[in-house]
């Protein structure tokens, strides 16, 4: 194991400590990061692989240190690119993840387009102050109530396309459109 050569096993104490964990990754390539992924392998080998269990989900899987597995979480997954299907495979993952673990997922923000907020002719500066204002309600939820409301997410998850997607894919689907849009990004 690697638990002598760097901190992990503080890391994993104070997880045990923690009311909810927050995972957080960035999509590159339409994959959890991949600091991340081993994070959670390792996070998750804590069990005996040769010992089987029945999570609450009544799915079978091997057995894992029940304090570590079982911790609400909220997921962040956060894209450059502004196409939906990029986040699903980790949205996806997580779902499973929470299923598994006998885990809640207590709140799901995902921003898709991440590098629009950077360029503020695309964006407006009202719809970013707007998601941060989300963002910060959802920080008082998850004190006050231990979950992310659905309506809080919603506004948080909300689209920063300048544009409605009907129009937006529609427009993807032309020569011009084509054009427009990445004369807009780029």
């Amino acid at each position: 194991m690697y638990d002598d050569k760097d901190d992990f096993l503080n890391i994993i104490e104070k997880v045990k400590l923690a009311d909810i964990l927050i995972f957080s990754t960035p999509i590159y390539l339409f994959q959890i990061f991949s600091l991340m992924k081993i994070f959670i392998e390792r996070y998750h080998s804590r069990g005996k692989s040769t010992i089987g269990t029945v999570t609450q989900s009544h799915l079978i899987f091997h057995d894992f240190e029940y304090d570590l597995g079982t911790k609400p979480f909220v997921s962040i997954i956060v894209s450059d690119n502004i196409e939906r299907i990029t986040t699903e495979n980790v949205n996806s993952y997580f779902d499973t993840f929470s299923k598994f673990m006998d885990a809640p997922r207590v709140g799901n923000i995902i921003k898709n387009g991440s590098i629009m907020f950077e360029n503020s002719n695309i964006i407006s500066q009202r719809v970013i102050d707007t998601i941060f204002n989300y963002l910060e309600i959802a920080g008082r939820e998850l004190v006050k109530i231990g979950h992310i409301s659905r309506k809080t997410e919603s506004k948080i998850n909300v689209s920063i396309l300048p544009i409605p997607s009907l129009l937006f894919n529609i427009m993807k689907r032309t020569r011009i459109g084509k054009l427009k849009i990445l004369e807009k990004i780029n």
